[in-house]
């Protein structure tokens, strides 16, 4: 087919009874000739000992299923001034993310989204951040952040 030479090595149970009626021998079954890639990605992966699919060893504590299906719809909401506004800190125990919003006064005419923060992770540290952090990365790694706010850091 376009000039492509094609080695058939096996065919169906129907496959073989029409070209047997065709007056054609189908041949015995062969072996496929071994992929190349498949046999490189074997070694490499034999290579770093470690099995396909392998995951760092988390603790329990750290398994995000085990924290959604155990913490799911479980915030902790703190309320906080600044500014003579006033704020509802959430924590979200599934992820550990944060967001803060502000509660509006009745006829304040201030903008209705309230939002001061989206719900992200919040870095303990964030003033040894690099001046270009998270500008250039779209996930942030272990490197960069270290230690998040927690729970035990509301009071």
């Amino acid at each position: 087919i376009y000039g492509i030479v094609y080695h058939t090595v096996d065919c169906d149970p129907f496959t073989a009874e029409f070209l047997r009626s065709q007056g054609i021998d189908p041949g015995e079954r062969e072996e496929p000739p071994p992929d190349s890639y498949t046999q490189d990605r074997l070694a490499k992966l034999a290579a770093s000992k470690q099995p396909p699919n392998s995951k760092k060893s988390r603790s329990a504590q750290d398994d995000p299923r085990r924290r959604f299906l155990e913490f799911d719809g479980m915030i902790l909401t703190f309320d906080a001034t600044w500014n003579d506004d006033v704020f509802q800190i959430m924590y979200f125990l599934t992820d550990d993310t944060i967001a803060v919003k502000e509660i509006l006064k009745p006829n304040s005419g201030k903008d209705p989204n309230r939002m001061l923060l989206k719900r992200t992770k919040i870095p303990k540290n964030w003033t040894d951040l690099p001046v270009w952090y998270p500008s250039i990365y779209l996930e942030r790694s272990d490197e960069e952040v270290v230690e998040y706010y927690c729970p035990m850091d509301f009071k």
